[in-house]
C-alpha cells in the first residue's frame, strides 16, 4: 500500500489562500505593473490610492471603521 504524501503548498495553503492569492496576484497585474515604468520615472508611486485600493479588499488585515475618521480599528477580518 502506498502512502500519500501531501506537498509543502498542500499542508499550509488550503482554498481560502488559494482565493487571497490569486485575488493579490491579480490586482498586481491591474493596479501596479502597468504602471510601473511610469511611476519610476517621475521618482513617485500613488502609494495612498494603492493602500487604500489594497485595504478596501483586505488585503493589509485591518479595516478601519469610517465613523470614526479612519482612526477607529474593527479588527483584522479580509473584505473580499
Amino acid at each position: 500500500m502506498a502512502i500519500k504524501t501531501k506537498s509543502a503548498t498542500q499542508i499550509y495553503f488550503n482554498k481560502d489562500h488559494e482565493m487571497v492569492r490569486k485575488a493579490v496576484r491579480e490586482f498586481v497585474e491591474k493596479e501596479i505593473n502597468p504602471y510601473m515604468d511610469e511611476w519610476e520615472a517621475r521618482g513617485e508611486a500613488p502609494l495612498h490610492e494603492l493602500f487604500k485600493k489594497m485595504g478596501d479588499l483586505g488585503f493589509l488585515g485591518i479595516r478601519y471603521d469610517p465613523k470614526y475618521g479612519g482612526q477607529g480599528l474593527t479588527g483584522m477580518i479580509p473584505y473580499f
